[in-house]
């Protein structure tokens, strides 16, 4: 799927499981800005965040949209976990 098809999905799709990986001060905005399904993030023993759940990245649902909130650590080993689960995804400053 292109980028801007995901970027729809994620903004304007009702249906679709919505994701953000990280836990940071952009996940925290961007969930203010969007209703999202949860937060994926493998280095947090918490189990939810803003009242929300956080999973681990092979417990991605299929056909979910994930949005990565990682801007200066690791976006290139991000990209390839997400790919290597199947999962569409996007960055954050794709938005």
């Amino acid at each position: 799927m292109i980028k801007n098809e995901i970027v729809d999905l994620f903004l304007k799709e009702s249906k679709v499981k919505k994701y953000l990986m990280g836990i940071n001060d952009v996940s925290t905005q961007l969930c203010k800005l969007v209703s999202v399904d949860g937060f994926v993030d493998d280095f947090t023993s918490k189990e939810k965040f803003l009242g929300l759940p956080i999973i681990r990245v092979e417990d991605i649902p299929k056909k979910s949209v994930v949005v990565s909130c990682s801007l200066a650590i690791w976006p290139v080993t991000i990209s390839n976990l997400l790919s290597n689960q199947g999962v569409d995804y996007i960055s954050v400053l794709d938005l």
